[in-house]
């Protein structure tokens, strides 16, 4: 997402949730290549990392159509968590196009970041030249912000396909914007651009829901799902700095004791509830509520426009309402402390439960701006958690985003167009 916020090591995450489409797209022959050796967890050739057994030595340069080297290297690769899912050109000399295969548990479970490895195969003279017939790169794509961040480089051998060489680990990698044209972004559209994602949202009155920008930037089809149907959405107004959408969705309504109060000003220590639907096609369709307190009026970096919340969260629960004891919104979920990154940091300590949402008060003027009002209150009478949970399902909703318009998968950014 596009916030003026602190960037680095410690930097917040979005929590939108994505799943890939890889089963749905069509592999043809050369495609089915794929190189083994890569590492289920962490990096090829470092810590995690699982070498298959030796094979037969066989050239790989211009075996492409041997049937048994194709089954064999896409069934030892997928079944360390790694799929194909297309090529992409490649404008090097003497060079076949990119192979293009991800990670499914990075994939399916973290909506904004997705691990890939590019493969470029060498032609056979460039092969024999070289002796290696094919360099790999793998990175990590974030769908969100239109980045790329490089993880390490190898090289594969030309006499046996298993045999990797030279893995190079990046130290101290930094996301780089992608630049439209190049390879990265059409990797970047491959894995990123048909893949669907999800969200949460809050139902504020008949045919309106509040939730975050990032969860909606660049989508070309958005959907509201509440009580299990599909209501067709489309964004009527953004905030890519405050991290705020408002959607436009009939005949979604809020349902039970319907619309929400909004607070005025919470309190640190009091006890407050998420909902949303994190993890969406790994945890289910259900509604999902966790708890716990307001930590800090202030968000990482001190933002005055969040406060830090104890309650667990997860990709997907971006743009879900959080709920004070009396059933009031207090605040909308919008990301979570990188617990890796920081540990990497600090020294290896990992960070739990630091998540954030945006005040009430940033959330009141937003709908201000855009002719709506809520209702403003003070903390009332409590509810039993039964009953807050309750509450919650009456108001919250999954948002599905569909697609994203070329110009964003290229790197214009979240947050930007309608």
């Amino acid at each position: 997402m596009s916030r003026n916020r602190t960037r680095g090591p410690l930097a917040d995450e979005p929590l939108a949730s994505g799943r890939s489409a890889i089963g749905s797209l069509a592999v043809g022959a050369v495609a089915m290549l794929v190189l083994s050796g890569c590492a289920t967890t962490g990096a090829p050739g470092g810590p995690g990392a699982t070498n298959p057994p030796a094979t037969t030595s066989r050239p790989v340069a211009g075996s492409l159509a041997d049937a048994q080297v194709r089954q064999r290297l896409t069934a030892d690769l997928t079944g360390k968590g790694w799929r194909v899912i297309g090529t992409t050109a490649n404008a090097a000399p003497d060079a076949e196009p990119n192979l293009v295969y991800v990670h499914l548990p990075s994939a399916s479970s973290s909506g904004q970041l997705v691990r890939v490895w590019t493969v470029t195969v060498l032609s056979e003279r460039r092969a024999q030249t070289e002796r290696a017939a094919a360099v790999g790169v793998q990175s990590e794509y974030d769908c969100a912000r239109n980045q790329v961040r490089p993880i390490g480089r190898a090289t594969y051998s030309d006499r046996q396909i298993s045999e990797r060489q030279n893995f190079a680990q990046v130290t101290s990698p930094t996301p780089n914007p992608i630049a439209q044209g190049t390879v990265a972004a059409q990797v970047h559209s491959l894995v990123c651009a048909s893949r669907p994602s999800s969200g949460s949202g809050v139902v504020l009155s008949a045919g309106r829901v509040l939730t975050n920008a990032h969860v909606v930037a660049g989508c070309t089809q958005l959907q509201v799902v509440q009580d299990g149907q599909r209501h067709a959405a489309r964004a009527i107004a953004q905030d890519s700095r405050n991290d705020l959408a408002l959607l436009e969705a009939a005949p979604v309504a809020p349902r039970g004791r319907g619309a929400l109060a909004l607070r005025r000003t919470p309190i640190t220590g009091e006890s407050i509830m998420v909902a949303g639907f994190p993890l969406a096609g790994l945890l289910g369709n259900d509604i999902i509520v966790t708890t716990g307190i307001v930590n800090s009026l202030a968000g990482i970096g001190n933002d005055p426009g969040q406060i830090q919340v104890s309650a667990p969260v997860q990709p997907g629960n971006s743009g879900g309402p959080l709920l004070d004891k009396s059933g009031n919104l207090v605040g909308l979920v919008v990301s979570k402390l990188n617990a890796l990154r920081t540990a990497a940091t600090i020294g290896g300590d990992i960070a739990q439960n630091v998540n954030f949402a945006i005040k009430p008060e940033v959330v009141r003027l937003f709908l201000d701006v855009n002719g709506m009002t809520m209702r403003a209150v003070d903390a009332g009478v409590r509810l039993e958690t039964e009953d807050l949970a309750v509450r919650a399902r009456d108001v919250t909703v999954k948002i599905e985003c569909i697609g994203m318009r070329p110009s964003t998968a290229l790197g214009s950014g979240p947050g930007s167009g309608g």
